[in-house]
């Protein structure tokens, strides 16, 4: 058989997938006879991911006859030339990096494995869906992280495995099972670096009641109270009501993807199930927004981060500040950290102040009272400066007497 035309390529693609040991010889052969022809796959639009796959095959083909170095270099060639004629299809470039890696792996270059496996994560997790004027809410504790963030209009990702739950992102029991069932050296190699290349995602975690719009329900509702009064948050959260509840509203760049430095931005929310069990592969709503049921009250949508070239536990990330839009203080939020957080944010004229209360109609809802920040620090100020005088005063007396039982 000689294949010379795209119609006869395709068809044969179709009848050997997948490869296998058995008819890699074959793949290789054909497929290698008629080079010349690729070209005419690479300039037709409608078979560009035809192109692609011509070169998975082959690449397979070797990888399954043990020619791990030819296997590699085929696949690097033909990432070079689908992403010169193709410069979306992410799918196709992430099926093609997770290959090379493992190619990579059984090759025993681990340092371009994990190159590799980083790209795979990278067009794994790319999204293209932002939102306008979404008000996502943020539970926390006041720590100097959290000033940090405020008075440097930053938000910080954190590493996943900071969570609470071990199960909290499946990817990493999977990777574990991978692990548990790889067979060769180079399957465990694989399995390993994949696993930190996975590890560098980081995710920031936010509460909305309602669903994030879709094109079938633009403009989605939720009967819940509202996310600031979430009885369960609060003590969990946010410092048992001593912390802070924040809106944001993001803006569209800090939800999109930078495709030429490979880093990844996007919202999505999760998903809450009773069950899962982990197969063979796992997609990106499985790996990173899937939770156990018994979470659902959280209501949670997560800001995902990926970088490929960043190895920080904690991602800081600069927003414009007028994305803040309001801070709600917790029943028991004292006045001394009430006091750091509108300091921190004394740049920032749009953000609004709230003191949350308990409502004497529904004792289980928490009311916000609005609150003036720059009453309430020139109240705070004034107040401990007359303190400060009084200390003042006692120790200035004490050290007279001192002085004078000294004489």
């Amino acid at each position: 058989m000689t294949l010379t035309t795209k119609e006869q390529i395709e068809g044969f693609l179709a009848c050997m997938f997948p490869v296998t040991v058995q008819n890699a010889g074959r793949v290789i052969s054909e497929l290698e006879s008629c080079r010349t022809d690729w070209p005419l796959l690479a300039n037709d639009w409608n078979k560009r991911n035809v192109f692609a796959q011509v070169y998975l095959s082959l690449s397979e083909a070797y990888f399954k006859q043990k020619n791990y170095k030819k296997a590699v270099e085929t696949l690097e060639e033909g990432i070079a030339e689908y992403f010169k004629v193709c410069e979306y299809s992410y799918p196709v470039k992430k099926d093609m990096y997770h290959n090379l890696g493992i190619y990579q792996s059984y090759l025993g270059d681990e340092t371009a494995a994990l190159k590799s496996f980083r790209k795979f994560v990278f067009y794994l997790t790319i999204n293209n869906i932002t939102y306008k004027n979404i008000p996502l809410y943020c539970y926390k504790k006041i720590s100097d992280f959290t000033i940090k963030d405020l008075k440097n209009s930053q938000i910080t990702l954190s590493d996943p495995d900071e969570f609470d739950d071990p199960v909290d992102c499946l990817v990493f029991p999977w990777m574990e099972k991978n692990f548990a069932d790889a067979k060769t050296d180079g399957d465990k190699v694989a399995a390993r670096l994949m696993n930190e290349a996975f590890s560098y995602v980081r995710i920031k975690c936010f509460v909305r009641n309602a669903p994030l719009p879709t094109v079938n329900d633009p403009k989605p509702s939720s009967n819940d109270k509202a996310e600031y009064s979430n009885v369960i948050m609060w003590p969990t959260y946010a410092d048992y009501h001593k912390g802070v509840c924040m809106e944001y509203h993001l803006p569209r760049d800090v939800q999109s993807p930078n495709i030429d430095e490979e880093i990844t931005f996007f919202l999505q929310d999760v998903d809450y199930t009773d069950t899962v069990t982990l197969g063979d592969t796992i997609n990106i709503t499985e790996a990173f927004f899937t939770k156990s049921i018994e979470w659902a009250f959280e209501k949670e949508t997560r800001l995902l981060y990926y970088d490929t070239k960043s190895t920080e536990k904690f991602k800081s990330v600069d927003v414009p500040k007028e994305c803040l839009k309001k801070v709600f203080f917790g029943i028991r939020c004292n006045e001394e950290d009430m006091y750091k957080v509108i300091k921190a944010l004394e740049d920032n004229n749009a953000v609004e102040f709230y003191v949350m209360r308990l409502s004497p109609d529904d004792i289980y809802t928490f009311k916000p009272e609005k609150i003036e920040g720059a009453q309430f620090v020139a109240a705070y100020e004034k107040k401990h400066a007359k303190n400060m005088g009084c200390l003042f005063n006692m120790v200035s007396g004490v050290m007279e007497k001192i002085s004078n039982l000294c004489k």
